[in-house]
Formats: structure tokens, sequence, C-alpha cells
């Protein structure tokens, strides 16, 4: 993504020269990966992709919710201490590159399973994890807002491409696109989905008294979601959550 301050884009393809830009303000939050999030995610509309949208991104690991202007104090109290780092962000309509993963050393799975369908399963590994964001104007002073998440390999070619065209290298899952209006003060969160175990089950107390709360190990091939919002795998690995909202 390019900063605000470096000014207009560079001529890099008529598509993206005639679309208007879309600033967004962007925060990313990182806590740690088993901290539960189910408190702040109820601060969301998780409501405003399609039931069968929703469906299909949280069986991805994906998630997504709008956070009304008076939800966000509730929705940081109920997240806890987080490392924080904000930006501004400069999105056409051409897709753009708003999180890149390390390159992948495990099998990730993506899920385009539809319900009454036969399972679709892609498993792959090598190359990156890309969420693409794409934003035009919006009707009544909104911004359309549109995610697409990508496995980007890099493909080899003896004629010359754009820099649009090689941003689409790999595997684009354009059956995880969603597009959604936001409204000028609502902010859009999105992060890593899973099935957090009832506390009953999942806490534990550890020597110095304090409830540590302990995940099932993820199943392998690990899922979007798991790529995408979380920092690296590891012992320490930490999850992440980013936060848009549309500037005028």
């Amino acid at each position: 993504m390019r900063p605000a301050a470096a000014g207009p884009p560079p001529a890099t393809g008529p598509a993206e020269a005639r679309t208007p830009a879309v600033r967004w303000v962007s925060r990313r939050l990182t806590l740690p990966l088993a901290r539960p999030t189910a408190e702040a995610w109820a601060a969301c509309d998780e409501t405003v992709l399609p039931e069968l949208t929703r469906a299909v991104w949280n069986g991805n690991g994906l998630r997504l919710g709008v956070l009304r202007p008076g939800e966000a104090a509730r929705f940081g109290e109920a997240l806890g201490p987080t490392a924080t780092r904000d930006g501004q962000l400069v999105v056409h309509e051409f897709p753009e590159v708003l999180r890149e993963t390390r390159p992948l050393r495990a099998e990730f799975v993506a899920d385009l399973t539809l319900p009454g369908e036969p399972p679709r399963r892609e498993v792959f590994t090598r190359g990156r994890l890309r969420l693409l964001v794409a934003s035009r104007p919006a009707p009544g002073g909104g911004k359309t807002l549109t995610l697409t998440p990508q496995h980007h390999r890099p493909r080899a070619s003896l004629l010359p491409r754009s820099v649009m065209e090689k941003r689409l290298d790999g595997r684009v899952f354009d059956e995880l696109t969603i597009e959604l209006d936001v409204r000028p003060g609502e902010a859009v969160v999105i992060g890593l989905h899973r099935v957090e175990p009832a506390a009953s089950e999942s806490e534990s107390e550890s020597e110095d008294g304090i409830f540590e709360l302990t995940l099932d190990p993820p199943e392998s091939p690990y899922g979007l979601g798991r790529g995408l919002f979380t920092t690296g795998l590891t012992a320490a690995d930490q999850q992440v959550l980013f936060l848009l909202r549309p500037l005028p």
C-alpha cells in the first residue's frame, strides 16, 4: 500500500488512472493468539455480510464486522492491551495489497465448499498469502470496500507486464471476494475466526494464580485466516486485527 503522504499514484495503467482514490485510516492491532476475542467481536455487526458469505468466510478462518461509532470504547475494552500501528492508505478500484505474509513454509487450505455442493478444498504451500483490497466512492458519502484473499506466486514471463498484472499472479480466490458499503464514522474490523472453547473447559490456573487460556492445536493444513491474521506459526505466535475507517 502507498502511504497517504506519498502523493499521486504512479501511472501504472489506464484502469488505475481512471479510478478516484479513496483514503482510509488503517489501524493494525496485535495481541496474543490465545486471548479470547468473542466479547470484542460482539461489539461489531457481523450481519453486514450475507449469512452464506459469512459462513464461508468463517469456514476459512476469516472474520469481518463493522464497528459503529458508539461501540469503539466497548470494543477496545473487551479486546484488552494490544500493540498498535496506525497509518493511512490510498486505495483505488484495482486491487492492492492490504496484508502479505512471509513466505509459506507449511501447507494451507482454502475451503471453497458451498452448502449442498461437493467439497471443494485447495491445498497449497510456498508463495505468500495476501489479502487484496480495492475501494471506490459510494452514494451518500460512504465508500465501497472490496476484499479478496490471494495465494501469490510470481510467475516468469518473457513479455513485459504492468505492476497491476504482476500483482495478481498466483491464485486469486474470487469465490471469497466480499464487497460492502461503509458509512462515514464506521470502521471495518477484519481478523481471525476460530472457535473458542468454553472457559470452564479451557482455563487452567498457573502457579502465580493467573488463569491461562489453552487452545487446541490447529489442524493441518492451516486455513487462510491462520495464515493471514497471525504473525508466523511459531510458539510465540500472535493474532492480528485490522481496522479500516474511510476518510471524507
